[in-house]
């Protein structure tokens, strides 16, 4: 096999989930666009639903993120951790879009989207990120932006370009790599779309680099209920170690969308605000998954992975419900290389085939995250960067309502999903 050049694609994902501040004025910061909308996905009307094979091709997304959380989870041993599984598989899906071959198929396979045609993914992911960024107001906000930067050296086919832009909304930015300040245009990129909040993602850039891929994921949102801050206060939290620690705990009385099996318990959360004293419930939900005493992280995971979500959050129903959660920010560093391996993507790593991209031979050599998450009284905010670079009880008239217990003081997982797919955005463990 001839190649007119080759080079090394180092490929690193960090998906940073942080609080965030307004977004700043469109303003010219070294060539880059500060406007104050990440790119959203409008072109597609927000009304229109997914397929019926979409929506399965969502359940299959989120039984991949249960199978690498499993994997996750047990690589962090007694560390909690956060990420992105969507970031991760839109990522893969545009790198797909690049690939042929065995590298094409593994990477389908890893998503469980065996058989799919490339433009069945192209039109599923933008039509998943149109459902996902449509709603987006001054009460909450889901943004998504996507940018290729690429040597001059390199020529990235025309076919490429339109496809990346058309489905992804992705901009391919040409820089010279040896004289351009490469890392201070890509960690510039980061700070601007991540609201200030990411100073720097990338340190070098080594001399084999010939392009990086950037993703930025903006979400922020308040809970439909939120919580006291009078009715938080420090109690016992026991770690996966046997360790009893002390946390801020966070507590709430009411009507909460509550499910029990033999293995679990499992409340799930809305976002949403009162508009004069309406409900107006959001688009997004935060689910808490408490295992039985009996059974592990690992094991809650598996099980998990064993159901469908959509299933699971289908027979959620309300109840009377005391509510405990511990207020977290907990931060991952990982690196993913050997669990997309584990997962069937080896081609991508060796002898990679992305000749739909470019005609120079690319090598990937490795797949990052890291996140960071933080939760309180009011609600959630984070965002994410993602980088490649390429070397019910009856009412009771006479006693008191009787409230179920559900106490996160040990290990336990969240999601935060999209209501209208359920297709999981973050997933993550308390541990």
């Amino acid at each position: 096999m001839s190649f007119k050049k080759f080079f090394l694609l180092l490929i690193t994902i960090v998906a940073l989930f942080i609080s965030c501040d307004i977004f700043p004025n469109k303003d010219d910061f070294g060539g880059i666009d500060q406007s104050d909308q990440i790119y959203e996905f409008l072109s597609v009307d927000a009304s229109s639903q997914l397929s019926s094979e979409e929506r399965k091709n969502v359940e299959s997304i989120n039984n991949f993120a249960f199978n690498s959380s499993i994997k996750i989870n047990a690589s962090t041993i007694n560390d909690s951790f956060v990420y992105s599984p969507m970031s991760m598989a839109l990522l893969l899906g545009m790198i797909a879009e690049g690939a042929k071959g065995e590298t094409r198929d593994e990477i389908l396979s890893a998503l469980n989207l065996n058989g799919q045609d490339q433009d069945s993914i192209n039109v599923f992911s933008r039509n998943l990120l149109c459902l996902s960024t449509a709603a987006s107001s001054d009460e909450e906000i889901f943004e998504i932006a996507n940018c290729a930067v690429v040597d001059k050296s390199i020529k990235v086919s025309n076919e490429y370009k339109k496809n990346a832009k058309n489905y992804y909304d992705a901009e391919i930015v040409s820089k010279d790599f040896i004289h351009d300040d490469i890392v201070l245009y890509i960690n510039t990129w980061a700070y601007l779309k991540t609201h200030k909040r990411i100073n720097s993602i990338i340190s070098n850039v080594d001399s084999s680099t010939k392009a990086v891929f950037l993703n930025a994921l903006y979400f922020k949102a308040a809970w439909l209920d939120s919580f006291s801050l009078q009715s938080s206060y420090s109690e016992s939290f026991t770690k996966t170690d046997g360790a009893i620690i002390q946390e801020i705990m966070m507590h709430r009385l009411g009507d909460i969308s509550y499910y029990e099996s033999s293995d679990f318990t499992m409340v799930n959360l809305p976002y949403g605000y009162h508009d004069n004293f309406k409900e107006q419930s959001s688009n997004y939900s935060m689910s808490l998954v408490l295992p039985h005493q009996s059974l592990d992280i690992n094991g809650l995971l598996g099980k998990l992975s064993e159901s469908s979500l959509s299933s699971l959050l289908s027979k959620l129903t309300k109840h009377k419900v005391r509510l405990t959660v511990p207020r977290f920010d907990i931060y991952s560093d990982l690196d993913y290389t050997s669990l997309l391996k584990s997962l069937g993507i080896r081609h991508l790593f060796n002898e990679a085939d992305l000749s739909s991209m470019a005609d120079d031979h690319i090598q990937i050599e490795r797949i990052k995250q890291v996140a960071n998450i933080s939760i309180d009284e009011q609600g959630t905010e984070a965002v994410a960067v993602s980088f490649t670079d390429i070397s019910t009880d009856p009412e009771d008239t006479i006693e008191p309502p009787k409230y179920l217990e559900f106490t996160c003081n040990r290990p336990f997982i969240f999601i935060i999903t999209e209501r209208k797919t359920n297709a999981i955005l973050f997933i993550g463990a308390i541990k």
